[in-house]
């Protein structure tokens, strides 16, 4: 099986530890021992042992966690890595709370050969130059980045760093050491705002062929960047004869870019209208609305179909040759855009206003610029990697309260209204 037998350390100074995974996440540093796989975990069926292993980058975060739990829940080995670091929105408690969640997710499924690699002393959040030895894998999934337009803007430099170099870094060791496959997570802010019709007014949906030479904050430029080298390794590595081909690669490899757009569910980002909304009007607290709620929307897509996404562009073209599909891009969304009043309406059902919630919105003026927002077309995805949505908004945000309100999410800021709003 074709394997990538190093792994880039997760900061250019400090020491990656790594651990192996029991029944409880110990301090870097720790290793403990797992035990043999079974054939089926959890209602998933079992991967086959010629899988191979997989390699996922900011496994610790919102999105991270929950592939590498599903991930593990199937079978798969996995390498896991992550900073825990405090740039960014998701705050380093939720990544530790999410690790004793993989876990116990490692210790439930008897997963043998997974291990986290974990730097918290990481300086500027990029992947290191310096290649690392690590247990082969075959598939790359590289979630790891400075995420957030804010912070971006903030730090344009170490964004880059995050979100391009470390992005340089492992599509040459994945290159060099003949993986399979590389998925890269991209954002749907590489488009900038959708289109409106002008007859209609509605808005039209992004697709993988629009125009996406005009970013709009530094965040969507440096996407779009890692989303050239991609290309760039990926065109590399299905020509291996190419004398400019850096690592020399002895085996193609297919590169996916999957443009992900607004992403929620359990375990979710904290500044996201989603999870603020579910925590403030659980306890009944005021939420604040921009606008009148109609003259912005965004694509809301759960975080289980986001993982499904992922693991489908990852065995894009799989036991076919590598030709001219080395490349591909798919959008994952839900295909249908969410004005602001209709998201306000799915939280107040779900937590139970039944009357709705307009006694705890407080009106604001619109923001400037704050007119339209994000829709994708997701037939590509369909087509290429044989995905499509499949939970609706209202089911997904009522599953996004009932985690909210439970006990188990007490470490991420709620169970029973212990959170910030």
């Amino acid at each position: 099986m074709p394997a990538v037998a190093a792994v880039a350390a997760v900061a250019p100074r400090g020491s990656a530890r790594r651990r192996r995974w029991s029944s409880a996440p110990r301090r870097a540093g720790a290793n403990t021992r797992a035990n043999a796989t079974s054939t089926k975990r959890g209602g998933e069926e079992a991967l086959p042992e010629e899988e191979g292993s997989w390699l996922v980058t900011g496994a610790a975060g919102f999105i991270g966690s929950h592939l590498v739990q599903r991930l593990l829940s199937t079978g798969a080995k996995v390498i896991a890595v992550d900073n825990i670091d405090d740039r960014g929105p998701y705050p380093p408690a939720w990544k530790e709370a999410n690790l004793e969640v993989l876990a116990d997710t490692a210790r439930r499924t008897r997963a043998s050969g997974s291990r986290l690699v974990v730097d918290e002393d990481d300086d500027d959040g990029a992947l290191a130059s310096n290649p690392r030895p690590m247990p082969p894998v075959s598939r790359v999934i590289h979630l790891a980045a400075r995420s957030g337009v804010a912070g971006a803007t903030a730090d344009p430099e170490g964004a880059t760093d995050a979100n391009v170099a470390s992005t340089a870094v492992l599509l040459d060791l994945a290159s060099a050491h003949e993986c399979v496959s590389f998925t890269l997570a991209s954002s749907g802010s590489v488009y900038g705002e959708c289109a409106v019709d002008v007859d209609s007014g509605e808005p039209v949906a992004s697709r993988e062929d629009d125009s996406t030479d005009h970013p709009t904050s530094p965040y969507a430029a440096s996407k779009r960047a890692a989303e050239l080298m991609a290309h760039a390794y990926a065109s590399l590595a299905s020509a291996p004869s190419a004398p400019s081909a850096p690592s020399a690669p002895s085996a193609p490899m297919r590169v996916t870019v999957a443009r992900i757009f607004t992403v929620y569910g359990p375990r979710g980002r904290p500044d996201m209208a989603v999870y603020r909304f579910v925590a403030a009007l659980l306890k009944r607290e005021k939420i604040r609305r921009f606008g009148d709620g109609q003259s912005t929307w965004r694509d809301y897509l759960h975080v289980d179909d986001v993982v499904s996404g992922l693991l489908a562009a990852a065995r894009r073209g799989e036991g076919a040759e590598v030709g001219a599909d080395a490349f591909a891009i798919v959008n994952l969304a839900s295909g249908s855009p969410t004005r602001l009043g209709e998201l306000i309406d799915a939280v107040a059902s779900a937590v139970g206003l039944t009357n709705g919630a307009d006694e705890f919105v407080t009106q604001a003026p619109g923001r400037p610029g704050d007119v339209g927002g994000t829709f994708a077309d997701v037939s590509a995805a369909k087509s290429l990697i044989g995905w499509e949505p499949t939970i609706g908004l209202r089911d997904g945000v009522a599953s996004t309260a009932g985690w909210y309100a439970s006990e188990e999410a007490r470490a991420w800021g709620g169970g029973g209204g212990d959170g910030d709003t």
